[in-house]
């Protein structure tokens, strides 16, 4: 669908230049069970299910921007869920937020992070001490929906939130062929 303008730039294979080996395979083995699926929503599904398992996440959700409103399509380990439950639609907000600022959302922040809008992650967050983190989806330089990452054991630290943006950077334009 129409996606809004990235400043996000199309990474390629250099995105993954700085990390290690396992983060590349990591990420290869990503696109092949992406690719593996035939549908959107089965890719979608088994993106969300894979990135909670290497990323030790509670929960990953995946959404698609339709008329500038994000849609919850998938979340890991689950086959089907209301999209108009409460905890659906502050997910796709804290989506929402990282979209409208065209940046990844970390929180709790990370050390010298600049300053953000971060009131939709932290509602999802709750009042305990759960870590959240959003990356966006672009494709072709257009944003076309965003994979917000949920966790109870630690927050995500600089080289996680990295991963997770070089996984969007590969996802997004599988997901946009399906």
């Amino acid at each position: 669908g129409p996606g809004r303008e990235s400043g996000v730039g199309a990474m390629g294979t250099e995105a993954c230049a700085g990390g290690s080996a396992a983060s590349a395979a990591d990420l290869l083995r990503l696109q092949a069970t992406m690719l593996w699926h035939r549908g959107f929503a089965q890719a979608a599904a088994a993106l969300a299910t894979a990135l909670c398992d290497r990323l030790r996440c509670d929960r990953v959700a995946v959404g698609w921007l339709h008329a500038d409103c994000t849609a919850i399509i998938a979340l890991s380990h689950a086959a089907d869920f209301d999209p108009r439950q409460a905890m659906s639609e502050r997910i796709a907000a804290a989506m929402d937020e990282a979209l409208e600022q065209a940046s990844t959302v970390v929180v709790p922040p990370r050390e010298r992070a600049p300053t953000q809008v971060t009131l939709a992650h932290a509602e999802l967050a709750g009042t305990d001490t759960r870590a959240v983190c959003t990356v966006l989806l672009a494709d072709a330089g257009n944003l076309v929906g965003a994979l917000t990452f949920e966790r109870a054991s630690a927050r995500f630290a600089a080289d996680e939130a990295a991963f997770c943006e070089d996984a969007a950077a590969l996802a997004a334009p599988i997901l946009s062929l399906k």
